[in-house]
């Protein structure tokens, strides 16, 4: 019984110190910043003259852009006042910046990327493209990283949107769970957690596309403008964040 209790200790020292060097050995975890710098340097949609020209030539009407690239931490008590006063102050209407934090309310970690359309009451339509990604800090898990590039533009939809399709889309949020493993080690085998993550569904969403008037005017450039602006505002978070980390 004490043979096998000194066991036991010396089994259970081995396991700390081995994941420990593990620790050691294991790079820093990449901030919400990194990995939105990583996303747009993956972003191959050319932003240039010619796609500008594309767009000029739709002659949407009250065609207006919009774009704004914020990264920051703040307390996860005030996570959903400090999103929307990035956003308010970088001017993203209302009706956007509600869609972006509907989906936040007690989540720990987030990487998404969606696009959406909308239609205030004024009768302007909204295209954007959001991409948000939330972490808590490895530090202190009462500090939320947050990095964001929304894109995208509005315009008279009244005059310009037909009708609009609709579809419900499932919206997923990560999972951490841990398991058991059994390694070897000098001292013989020990237990290991090791981490899996998941993708959950918690709910739904629906999708509007818009359906525009003129025949001139169609989903391959509704496509054009969505890139254009995405690529517009990645750009940006590159020459914000890219260098100086």
């Amino acid at each position: 019984m004490a043979f096998h209790s000194v066991v036991s200790r010396g089994a259970f020292a081995t396991t700390k110190f081995v994941n420990k060097f593990r620790g050691w050995l294991s790079p820093p975890p990449i901030g919400a910043k990194e990995q939105l710098v990583a996303y747009a340097n993956n972003f191959k949609f050319p932003v240039g003259y010619q796609e500008a020209q594309i767009i000029n030539e739709m002659k949407l009407v009250g065609l207006e852009e919009m774009r704004a690239v914020a990264a920051f931490e703040c307390a996860t008590s005030v996570l959903k006042e400090k999103m929307r006063a990035e956003l308010v102050g970088k001017r993203v209407p209302e009706i956007v910046t509600d869609s972006i934090l509907a989906g936040i309310e007690g989540v720990k970690k987030y990487t998404n990327s969606w696009e959406e359309f909308a239609v205030d009451p004024a009768g302007t339509g909204h295209i954007f493209k959001t991409t948000l990604i939330m972490s808590l800090n490895p530090q202190d898990d009462s500090q939320m990283q947050v990095a964001m590039a929304v894109s995208g533009a509005k315009f008279n939809a009244a005059k310009e949107v037909a009708y609009t399709n609709k579809e419900t889309v499932p919206v997923y949020e990560p999972r951490v769970s841990y398991v058991q493993t059994i390694e070897s080690g000098f001292f013989g085998d020990y237990k290991v957690p090791r981490k899996i993550e998941t993708q959950e569904q918690v709910g739904t969403r629906t999708l509007e596309t818009p359906i525009f008037k003129e025949r001139a005017f169609g989903k391959a450039d509704l496509e054009v403008i969505k890139l254009f602006l995405e690529g517009k505002a990645l750009n940006e978070a590159i020459v914000l964040y890219g260098c100086c980390g």
